[in-house]
């Protein structure tokens, strides 16, 4: 599955990925660099988010320094994390890019 995120990663900025199910569970992640050491994998913070996201296709979240982009796929939410001068644009095409092709994987 890492190939299938690959060009996603040489877009500029894009620090990280993570596909989620609908119920949380981690499908695939993959960092640039990890994050902070005391966040476990087995502490999955990102899906008390998901159980809130229902009805939701794209959502973007921007702070100070990073954004987080969200897609609804077919297998659940995609989130990539990415610096604030991402290019979105690119980004939200890859995406789409994505979906199409994990929809075809079924």
């Amino acid at each position: 599955m890492k190939d299938l995120f690959a060009d996603l990663f040489d877009i500029q900025e894009v620090q990280g990925v993570w596909l989620l199910s609908f119920g949380g569970d981690v499908l695939y992640e993959q960092m640039v660099k990890p994050l902070h050491p005391g966040i476990s994998k087995k502490k999955v913070w990102l899906g008390l988010f998901v159980h809130r996201l229902e009805g939701m296709k794209i959502l973007e979240l921007i702070y100070e320094t990073k954004r987080i982009f969200i897609q609804k796929m077919a297998e659940g939410y995609l989130f990539v994390l990415c610096g604030k001068a991402a290019p979105m644009a690119m980004i939200r095409l890859q995406c789409g890019l994505l979906a199409s092709e994990i929809n075809h994987r079924k």
